[in-house]
């Protein structure tokens, strides 16, 4: 594929159908302002935009399938990007360190995002994720200290390591019933997290999965968790703990803590057939 550079703008002219953009083919173009990609191009390769640090609108035609690793990382100036309905694919990194993206448009369905894709994205407020996800990498919004809401989709089975870990204005999230696994350390340093009800289904929480998260009151956490890593919380700072009499959770806090005199917390015992 050919472009034409016009006043910091890239036009691709050469193209056929399920071409791609080479890999590091605009990478470190620090005056690059604009890109306008055309129809027929099926992928953008790694890294193919990386480090165009002035890059501000890009158009991404309906063709595109996939966006590979680190193909826009540290775009620092890129507000706002639309994805085609037809994306398939966001590969590890792809617009980590975008420090000025606000907005994210995903496609209604999209089965993988990958890991670290929108990390330390600073200014990012909203992540509505889409029906059809199957897959969300580990860290993928990782220091997105703006963040504030979050949308997960029932089709996705696993929340992974560091997935939201330190988005420190996130003071509220629904776990859907699909999630199966949370990941060591998914919400670690989230410090706005007041309340986390995790749903029945979910066997495993890992390690310090909600660690620093100093501003956590309640939690409950079903018998269905048959799992609990190591300092999964601090529960010595919450309000009110709930728990299943008898199940794994229970257990653990009895193992871990005694006889339960060291918590500020009151310790709910939740009815049996609330999970039945």
């Amino acid at each position: 594929m050919e472009a034409e550079h016009i006043e910091g703008a890239a036009v691709m002219q050469s193209y056929t159908n399920d071409s791609t953009v080479k890999s590091r083919a605009f990478d470190e173009c620090y005056s690059l302002e604009y890109v306008h990609i055309p129809e027929g191009v099926a992928a953008i390769g790694r890294e193919a935009f990386s480090s165009c640090s002035r890059l501000k609108e890009v158009f991404i035609p309906s063709s595109v399938r996939s966006i590979e690793a680190a193909a826009f990382r540290r775009c620092s100036s890129l507000t706002m990007i639309t994805l085609p309905d037809n994306l398939a694919f966001i590969g590890e990194a792809a617009f980590a360190e975008c420090s000025d993206l606000e907005e994210i448009k995903l496609p209604t369905q999209l089965p993988h995002i990958g890991a670290m894709a929108f990390s330390e994205c600073g200014a990012l407020l909203r992540a509505n994720l889409p029906y059809g996800l199957k897959v969300l990498g580990a860290g993928c919004f990782m220091e997105c200290s703006s963040l504030k809401e979050v949308t997960i989709p029932d089709t996705l089975l696993s929340i992974g390591m560091l997935t939201f870990a330190y988005c420190t204005d996130l003071s509220n999230i629904v776990i859907p019933q699909s999630i199966t696994a949370i990941g060591p350390y998914a919400f670690c340093g989230c410090e706005s997290l007041r309340s986390i009800s995790i749903p029945q289904g979910v066997k495993s929480i890992g390690d310090q999965a909600f660690a620093g998260c100093t501003s956590l009151e309640n939690i409950i956490i079903p018998p269905s968790v048959v799992a609990l890593g190591d300092d999964i919380a601090d529960f010595r700072n919450l309000e009110t703990i709930g728990v299943v009499e008898g199940s794994p959770a229970h257990q653990y806090l009895l193992k871990n803590f005694g006889s339960l005199r060291r918590f500020s917390a009151s310790l709910s015992y939740l009815p049996p057939w609330l999970y039945q």
